[in-house]
């Protein structure tokens, strides 16, 4: 507590020496959009009309709320499924059905910081390092878009942009206190000169959590420099840490949940997720007559401790405690070039990644006769992309392009280790593709279509139960409309014939063991997002204005083969409706926004869809005040109405008993910040 008092007390002495003339919210944001050869959003939105697919932008400046959690950055993004799990701040995430049976940490995206890959070289990744304060805006490349940022999988490529010294110049303190002795701390500073920019980001937050044993703390880190060769070549050196510790509250039972969801089935234990992650690396960018490019550099290394059971009279007979020390290095060139042939103008784009890794794996087990685990894990991943745009005409064009995908996995077993778990030395090798079609109306309105396939490798706790990669055929149309000044938004419809996805299948009646298999499935859906300026729409009056933007996901993913042959795979809800309405002061000295966020199917927590949880709907309330022209203060109530609901289930839990697959979401959570801005 006593760090909050102190950053509050500094806000309150640094707003008066910085008070003057309270003038509008706009003017006191840290947000820029100056030129930079890397990354803006302009960029990001010429780059997204020229796709024949699904692809959005999350710009920072468009949350509303305290943006704590991961889900939370994603909630109108309409082709991401994000939901907490039963652990601090870590987030299921998933496109389009991908890695949705993932029991811990995540796969199925390429996920990419500043556009350089940050997934693990076995394919996983965990997307709790990252700072949403320290995030400028998210791009997210659906299905076959992903490919020329490295996304071979069926989910495609999520880029998280972070801010530097010329998107967000100035500085920024920020203090904030909410329900379950939850405080956050934040300072960031960033500026630019003719030659160097420069940006510097440090978060600390903490909080006992709403339920018994699920408290947790993080520190991160965000540092960057870049240096301007000229007006048309730039390098950028970028620094992440993260370090968070977080209790594991574990699943719960129905007759648990129902009986007191904020309870714990492992109070009065140690078990916990611990995660600590450093990223340094280097990207330089240049311009040519006809085109752009970028080469990086990145060295990442994971410091993962797990503790999931602790020792018994009887059983388990040792702690089980997985520790990982994982270094990582990756190479990236990516790229376009606009070029004339055959009569046409043509855009040809490509991307190479190479990303080699080493993880140490030490510990004990609570399985073999020794209990103790020592084993090392080597991956190499090689991916190759490249795919040309003729343009037939300014309205017709047509997108062709193929990539190859080679993945590397040894695991060797030491003397020492005695878990009783097998060496194997495997590659798996494939190839992308995707053929689309785009025609522009206007500036504003487009409509695709697109047939691709996707390939995945499997990470090293799928690979040592099962013999084949994932692969699938998605067919997709849709469009991005403007129809009129007020309105806008996106659609994409998509249906994926999966070859040889990865599930869990437990082993047998009962047995509550479960073993990664393949299994035939398909995945089609729905990605709707829509924005509407109310003002403009019925042509209001005054000062106020408002605005409401809707999003929705239809997923629906079913099993073509096996005992589970026609039922809903687990764990992801099959629609998912966000809305909100937003007021502000046409001066900018007032915003709020009221949300709504609707499950009416809930989850399926088993493959023959016998579990199942109910639908629910999250109302959340948010208000922003301008004090001073430098000093803001908000607030606001997330699940404002207490509602008890299942945010996550455990996958394929065991049916014949009373199986524990529950992870309550928080109850009704209350917020109260400042932010300072120089």
């Amino acid at each position: 507590m006593k760090s909050f008092h102190y950053v509050l007390a500094s806000v309150s002495a640094l707003s008066l020496l910085h008070a003057e003339e309270t003038q509008t919210l706009e003017a006191s944001t840290l947000t820029a959009q100056s030129p930079d050869l890397l990354e803006s959003i302009a960029k990001s939105e010429e780059q997204i009309a020229s796709l024949p697919g699904g692809a959005t932008i999350t710009d920072s400046t468009d949350w509303t709320g305290s943006i704590v959690k991961p889900e939370e950055i994603f909630q109108f993004d309409p082709g991401v499924y994000a939901r907490s799990s039963g652990t601090a701040n870590d987030t299921r995430l998933s496109v389009r059905g991908s890695g949705i049976q993932r029991r811990y940490g995540s796969r199925g995206i390429s996920l990419l910081v500043d556009g350089m890959p940050a997934n693990h070289a076995d394919g996983s990744y965990y997307f709790r390092i990252f700072d949403p304060l320290s995030i400028s805006y998210v791009e997210s490349y659906r299905g076959a878009n992903g490919l020329a940022y490295g996304g071979s999988q069926l989910g495609g490529a999520i880029n998280v942009v972070q801010k530097n010294g010329l998107s967000h110049p100035g500085g920024q303190l920020l203090a904030e206190y909410g329900s379950y002795d939850s405080y956050r701390t934040a300072f960031q500073y960033g500026g630019s000169n003719e030659k160097w920019d420069w940006f510097a980001g440090y978060t600390y937050a903490e909080s006992d959590g709403y339920r018994a044993h699920s408290s947790w703390a993080s520190h991160q880190l965000n540092t960057s420099l870049g240096y301007h060769w000229s007006e048309s070549a730039l390098t950028r050196i970028s620094l992440l840490f993260s370090d968070s510790d977080g209790l594991l509250t574990g699943s719960l039972t129905e007759d648990q949940y129902d009986d007191d969801p904020q309870q714990s089935s492992n109070a009065g234990t140690d078990l916990d997720r611990d995660l600590s992650t450093i990223r340094i690396g280097q990207r330089t960018a240049w311009e040519t007559a006809n085109g752009a490019w970028q080469f990086s550099t990145n060295y990442q290394y994971l410091d993962f401790d797990h503790l999931t059971t602790t020792k018994g009279l009887f059983f388990p007979k040792f702690d089980n405690l997985i520790d990982y020390d994982t270094d990582e290095l990756s190479l990236n060139l990516r790229g376009r070039q606009s070029y004339s042939a055959l009569g046409l103008k043509h855009t040809f784009r490509s991307n190479f990644d190479f990303i080699y890794g080493v993880n140490e794996l030490g510990g004990s087990s609570a399985f073999g006769a020794a209990g103790i685990v020592d084993r090392k894990e080597t991956s190499r991943n090689l991916n190759v992309y490249l795919e040309n745009t003729s343009h037939l005409t300014e309205q017709h064009n047509l997108i062709y392009g193929l990539g190859y995908v080679d993945s590397y996995r040894k695991r060797e077993i030491r003397s020492a280790d005695s878990t009783g778990l097998t060496r194997f030395d495997d590659s798996q090798n494939g190839f992308t593709w995707r053929a689309g079609y785009l025609f522009e109306l206007d500036e504003k309105n487009q409509y695709f279509a697109n047939i691709s396939q996707s390939f995945e490798s499997a990470p090293f706790s799928e690979l040592g139960n099962i013999a084949n990669p994932q692969e699938a055929i998605t067919y997709e149309i849709g469009t991005r409309l403007a129809p009129t000044n007020w309105l806008s938004g996106e659609l994409t419809l998509y249906y994926s014939e999966v070859n040889e996805e990865f599930v869990y299948e437990e082993t047998g009646p009962g047995t509550n063991v479960y073993n990664v298999t393949n299994a035939d499935t398909t995945h089609q859906g729905i990605e709707l997002a829509a924005h509407a300026n109310l003002t403009e729409a019925f042509k209001l009056a005054g000062n106020t204005s408002y605005s409401f933007d809707l999003a929705y996901q239809l997923n629906d993913f079913t099993f073509d083969e096996g005992p589970a042959k026609g039922k809903d795979i687990p764990v992801v809800s099959k629609h998912v409706i966000s809305s909100r309405i937003t007021a502000g002061d046409s001066d900018g000295r007032w915003k709020a926004a009221l949300s709504v966020d609707w499950l009416p199917d809930g989850l399926v927590a088993d493959n023959n869809n016998t579990l199942s949880t109910p639908g629910y709907a999250l109302w959340d309330l948010f208000g922003e005040y301008q004090v001073t022209e430098n000093l803001s203060i908000y607030a606001g109530v997330d699940n404002l109405f207490d509602k008890k609901y299942v945010s996550t289930v455990t996958v394929n839990p065991d049916t014949s008993g009373t199986p524990a697959y529950i992870n309550p979401g928080d109850g009704r959570t209350a917020y109260i910040g400042a932010k300072l801005v120089f």
